[in-house]
């Protein structure tokens, strides 16, 4: 499995990313470009596109976060890499539903229970 390639936000990811917010259509301040390039040197927001998805990374505090993905592709496959990364390099907020799952942007992934995915 390869690992996402993150990159600090820049107007050249404009297009890319404005077309995985209409595909997935939130409606949330977090899911616009403009709000996530403007934060950019606060948060430390990253951006990668991955299985025809947007991941946003960003940091809070020294908390490493990452946004749900974005888009009409495989958001299982991006999923189960951000698990992977969590697990190999960052420091990972685990929640109360047990040692293996995580937080992603406020939605707890479980890697034994995939049906909530």
């Amino acid at each position: 499995m390869s690992k996402i390639e993150f990159h600090e936000i820049t107007l050249d990811d404009k297009a890319w990313m404005d077309a995985r917010f209409q595909e997935d259509d939130r409606n949330a301040c977090e899911y616009t470009f403009a709000n996530n390039f403007v934060w950019r040197k606060v948060y430390h927001v990253e951006v990668a596109e991955k299985y025809g998805c947007a991941i946003i990374r960003f940091e809070e505090e020294g908390v490493v976060m990452y946004s749900y993905p974005i888009g009409a592709g495989d958001r299982k496959k991006v999923i189960d890499e951000l698990i992977e990364i969590c697990r190999e390099d960052e420091p990972v907020e685990r929640s109360r539903q047990g040692a293996d799952a995580y937080m992603v942007s406020g939605t707890v992934f479980d890697p034994g229970r995939p049906e909530r995915l």
